[in-house]
């Protein structure tokens, strides 16, 4: 798949990009994802990103509509046109220059890097159940979490917030508080 829609880039005689952004927004990216810098970013992930940023023909800023349009990454991206304030968003992102015409498309510069939905927010971080078993304050979270059985349910890639209480209290002596 993940060559099938490099290669379906490679072949389009027409596209439009919506991929130009400052620096400074991937500066953002990395901080939002954990990572130092480009050279963190596997290419797979990064081609899946830059792609969320390419649609298929010339679309120009007056063409686009409130909804949802397909990316050559396989993702829909968030239009969201604002007639009255005469400002485009792609998802969250702003487009702060439009219409900059090439030879083989255009390119509508926007103030963010978009991740795409199922992308995950920070590849590189260990899961919660390899971060608290890795770090030797939380043993006894783990043999806790062991004790209940609820240690395929952290590990199983769900999104959850631990409040972790550190070795100074066991799962013996933790209180319910209401």
């Amino acid at each position: 798949m993940f060559s099938d829609r490099k290669n379906n880039l490679l072949h389009l005689h027409s596209i439009s990009i919506l991929l130009s952004f400052p620096k400074k927004a991937f500066r953002r990216l990395f901080n939002q994802l954990g990572l130092a810098g480009l050279p963190d970013v596997d290419t797979e992930t990064l081609t899946t990103i830059l792609l969320y940023h390419v649609i298929a023909g010339n679309v120009y800023s007056n063409d686009l509509r409130d909804g949802r349009v397909e990316t050559l990454g396989g993702s829909d991206v968030q239009v969201d046109v604002r007639s009255s304030s005469h400002r485009i968003f792609f998802n969250n992102a702003e487009v702060i220059t439009a219409d900059i015409k090439a030879s083989n498309g255009v390119i509508h510069v926007i103030d963010a890097v978009l991740v795409p939905p199922n992308e995950p927010t920070n590849p590189s971080l260990p899961s919660l159940l390899e971060l608290v078993s890795g770090d030797s304050r939380f043993n006894q979270l783990v043999k806790c979490l062991g004790t209940a059985g609820l240690v395929d349910a952290v590990a199983d890639g769900k999104d959850f917030t631990i409040f972790a209480p550190t070795n100074a209290v066991s799962c013996f002596q933790m209180k319910r508080t209401e």
